[in-house]
């Protein structure tokens, strides 16, 4: 009878220890200075993927799966701005995708959206 009193207080301190560490890690993810974390490291990727000056004011990632990215500014190769998207809302998973060299976005909410397409004379 001990013998699964035991077990029981086993298996129960288990369960409480990886709820409290899952509370844990997602108390990390929502605080403001890992998102700032997450947002330069976001932004790093994309320049060094496209090649290109992306500046990303804010990143917000939400306990539901989404990332919000705010102030999305992409430059040409002369400092002429060529997006702007004021808000995007995306999937985590796909964020992670399109770091990876992933084309498709799937669904994506875009807000305040500016493209100029600029073609200089002899290029």
């Amino acid at each position: 009878m001990k013998k699964k009193l035991l077990i029981k207080f086993k298996i129960r301190r288990i369960i409480v220890f990886v709820l409290v560490f899952m509370l844990l890690l997602i108390g990390t993810l929502l605080l403001p200075t890992t998102q700032t974390y997450m947002g330069q490291r976001f932004t790093s990727g994309l320049n060094e993927r496209f090649g290109a000056e992306i500046s990303v004011e804010r990143v917000q990632v939400s306990p539901f799966g989404y990332v919000k990215v705010h102030n999305l500014l992409a430059y040409d190769h002369k400092q002429d701005t060529l997006i702007y998207v004021g808000f995007i809302r995306l999937n985590t998973l796909r964020l992670r995708a399109v770091l990876q060299d992933d084309d498709n976005l799937g669904d994506v909410f875009l807000k305040d959206v500016t493209c100029n397409i600029t073609t200089y004379k002899g290029e």
